[in-house]
């Protein structure tokens, strides 16, 4: 470049100052255009090889990065299916938590559990156990072992709950009766001392349960005393008594209840025109009438 411009500089020497200057600098433009062209070629080439040098590198590291997705999606995979329980129960305690089932004292009962909630765990419900059927312990009341469920129970399972707004509920027993018997009188009876033993308890429960039942928008009757049915079976009647009763008392209240109907019926005069059923046969005999059996089993 020096040794351009000094020939340059020879060249103009000797010429008039008015003829030269204008093309002087025309040829120092177009000789700067030139080095910053070529300067700019040289550029582009070295990024061209450090591109070609590179991709080696580039596609090695492409490789190890789809590897790593893949080992990352079958991490998360086994870890979704090992923890598929864990988060199933979590989310039936938000659910819970959210809209209440069950709460802490509440009598429930979920799948084939029943009995009193004792705790709610993120993962676990605790449950004092009642009886029921199948139990050593055959009615409603605790049998002093503790039952924990998953809470993924709450999105399989129907939820009963027989204490969280209301607790009181619907029971019956049943009085059989001989076909024979005054079924008038005994209904006239069973219904007194029903009204004497539990029915002076059920009319502030009722008052609140038409006041929920208003509230819901279901128009349906309560009764605020016990209710009797009759159902006729093949050899006697049962009369089957309705009433409202705590969820906790359940087999209390049908013990002292049928206790004092058998005193009641066992008084005159219900004792002789009042038979309790007992099983019945008749006996066909060639060329004489049905024979049938009483209550002592003979034939008569």
């Amino acid at each position: 470049m020096e040794v351009r411009h000094a020939s340059i500089a020879t060249l103009f020497q000797g010429r008039p100052a008015t003829i030269w200057p204008l093309q002087r600098r025309r040829i120092a433009a177009s000789i700067d255009r030139a080095s910053t062209g070529r300067f700019e070629s040289l550029q582009a080439a070295s990024l061209c090889r450090g591109l070609r040098l590179s991709r080696a590198p580039l596609a090695i590291l492409a490789g190890d990065a789809r590897a790593l997705l893949g080992s990352v999606g079958l991490v998360g995979l086994a870890l979704s299916w090992a923890l598929q329980a864990p988060i199933e129960s979590f989310t039936g305690w938000l659910l819970n938590s959210f809209r209440s089932y069950y709460r802490v004292g509440d009598r429930i009962a979920v799948g084939d559990v029943f009995g009193d909630v004792y705790s709610i765990d993120l993962l676990t419900t605790t449950v004092w156990e009642a009886g029921g059927e199948l139990k050593a312990v055959q009615g409603a009341q605790p049998t002093g072992a503790i039952i924990t469920f998953p809470n993924s129970e709450v999105l399989r399972a129907n939820i009963i709950n027989y204490t969280r707004d209301f607790p009181y509920v619907w029971d019956e027993i049943t009085v059989g009766i001989s076909n024979e018997s005054d079924l008038q009188l005994a209904l006239e009876v069973i219904g007194e001392v029903a009204e004497s033993t539990v029915g002076r308890e059920m009319a502030a429960p009722v008052a609140t349960y038409a006041s929920l039942l208003r509230d819901a928008r279901l128009p349906l009757e309560i009764s605020d005393k016990p209710q009797l049915y009759l159902s006729p079976t093949d050899a006697w009647m049962n009369v089957t008594v309705r009433y409202l009763v705590d969820a906790r008392q359940r087999r209390r209240t049908a013990s002292d209840l049928h206790k004092a109907i058998a005193a009641r019926l066992a008084e005159p005069p219900c004792s002789s025109r009042i038979k309790p059923s007992y099983p019945r046969m008749e006996v066909a005999v060639p060329g004489r009438p049905f024979a049938e059996s009483d209550e002592n089993g003979s034939v008569t």
